[in-house]
């Protein structure tokens, strides 16, 4: 049901907050935006770093992949 919250890209932001949903290794856990990932031809594509609080490790997700619960 969480999973169906879809943000335009543009609502994100570098350091918002956000609960991880998907995938099941991550889900629940929060993370902190990083920034969105980008492509070798400098395009911006439709994944964001996330960094995983708690963990030290980040991850790319598609932003139906997370929602944000905390804006910076």
């Amino acid at each position: 049901m969480l999973r169906s919250f879809l943000f335009n890209s543009n609502r994100f932001q570098v350091d918002d907050k956000v609960l991880i949903l998907y995938p099941p290794y991550v889900a629940g856990l929060e993370g902190t935006i990083c920034g969105q990932e980008s492509l070798f031809s400098n395009e911006s594509s439709k994944r964001w770093l996330i960094l995983v609080n708690f963990e030290n490790f980040m991850i790319s997700l598609n932003s139906q992949d997370f929602i944000v619960i905390k804006r910076n």
